[in-house]
């Protein structure tokens, strides 16, 4: 069972949400389905006092240290604003995570991979098949991997 906490709904009927987003190590509020360009997008920049993301995606604004945010500031635009018990999935955004590099596999020299083409063979159990092995048509039933 994941771990709740009280988070504010904006209870919008297309979905636009507040999220919290780790960005740099520093947490932002996330305004997430609004359009860019709309009225709406407008709005909350102006009455709210958010900013666009650089790529327009969202709307984003610092947290402030020490501050404490209450569905009643965004009344104005979302009535219907209210707490409610959630996931951190349904509310946190790890933009840091996203940035980090994925580890790559290491890389052999072109000298030392053959260069037949590769085929994929799997046994005919279906689980297995989900981990095929490459073999060089005509080889023995070792893959290239376990002879490099």
């Amino acid at each position: 069972m994941s771990a709740t906490t009280k988070w504010i709904d904006l209870n919008d009927p297309v979905g636009v949400r507040l999220r919290v987003a780790s960005l740099d190590k520093r947490l932002l509020y996330v305004i997430t389905g609004i359009k860019p360009g709309t009225r709406l997008f407008t709005r909350v920049i102006e009455d709210l006092k958010f900013r666009s993301s650089p790529t327009g995606a969202y709307l984003i604004r610092p947290f402030r240290e020490g501050e404490q945010v209450h569905p009643s500031e965004f009344r104005s635009i979302w009535p219907k604003a209210a707490t409610r018990v959630m996931t951190r999935a349904e509310f946190f955004i790890d933009l840091d995570a996203a940035r980090r590099p994925e580890r790559t596999a290491r890389m052999l020299p072109i000298s030392s991979v053959s260069r037949r083409p590769l085929s994929w063979r799997s046994s005919s159990n279906p689980a297995s098949s989900l981990a095929a092995t490459p073999t060089a048509p005509g080889s023995s039933k070792t893959s290239p991997a376990a002879r490099w």
